[in-house]
């Protein structure tokens, strides 16, 4: 305002258009130092409101936009393998990229229906690896599948064991087994099972016992746990005896054999 007054009182001495268009800055100046001095209307109030939204609206759809166009991982792990090329087309469902979670590495294993019933989470378990033979990792079963897979007929669940110790040879993707342990005993008398002989009529197990003088002498035992390769004798037999197989006795090993 300052500025057009000096500017008018300059003019003053000047011609009449002069004057006209200095007078005119200054009236509109003032116009605008009123306009400021009041304060946005109500209108310019709403109109200002409703371009803030409209704004927002766009920002919101450009984060929509921008979310479908990026893969988010569900897990840490690591990319092992791309499917599609950059700028390549792409449908719904298409896999573009593989994600393997190696930590904790783990394992998937089959067990059968018949056995499924003795596995418990939290159940200590053995994996073995064919490419490390001897290597035996000591591992926890983490979680049991609650639906089978049906393989020609024989039903089957899926059971996660994670090992709990960490070794540098053990790599992704190695062909591996586990040895679950649903029961354990120390201390205890065993015998091979196939050292074993099984009278299924009456329910009754022997073995063969080598006496000093070379003879076998058979004798009832008892067994408490097994696996596929060995039986805790409870009673029978005691550490130290020499047990052989008898083949001319009849009945059948645990194996079905004569």
């Amino acid at each position: 305002m300052e500025i057009a007054r000096l500017q008018l009182e300059s003019l003053r001495q000047g011609n009449g258009p002069q004057k006209s268009a200095a007078y005119a800055r200054v009236v509109q100046a003032q116009a605008r130092l009123d306009a400021v001095k009041a304060g946005p209307t109500q209108g310019q109030i709403d109109v200002a409101r409703v371009v803030v939204q409209q704004a927002q609206t766009a920002l919101n759809q450009a984060g929509e936009n921008l979310a479908k166009l990026t893969l988010t991982a569900p897990f840490d792990g690591l990319v092992s393998k791309v499917s599609v090329e950059d700028g390549a087309l792409v449908t719904p469902g298409q896999q573009v990229v593989e994600l393997t979670d190696i930590e904790p590495m783990h394992l998937t294993v089959q067990v059968d229906e018949v056995d499924i019933r003795q596995v418990r989470t939290g159940m200590p378990a053995i994996v073995k690896l064919d490419a490390v033979p001897g290597m035996q990792l000591s591992s926890v079963i983490d979680r049991i599948s609650l639906v089978g897979t049906n393989d020609n007929g024989i039903i089957s669940y899926d059971v996660e064991v994670t090992p709990t110790q960490k070794d540098p040879r053990v790599r992704v993707g190695m062909t591996a087994e586990a040895d679950i342990i649903t029961q354990s005993a120390r201390d205890v008398v065993t015998a091979p099972n196939q050292y074993l002989r099984v009278d299924r009529r009456q329910d009754k197990v022997y073995v063969s016992i080598m006496q000093p003088n070379g003879a076998l002498q058979e004798k009832e035992v008892k067994l408490g746990l097994q696996d596929g390769q060995n039986s805790q004798v409870t009673s029978g037999l005691k550490e130290g005896d020499v047990i052989a197989v008898d083949l001319n006795a009849s009945g059948n090993s645990l194996f079905g054999g004569g």
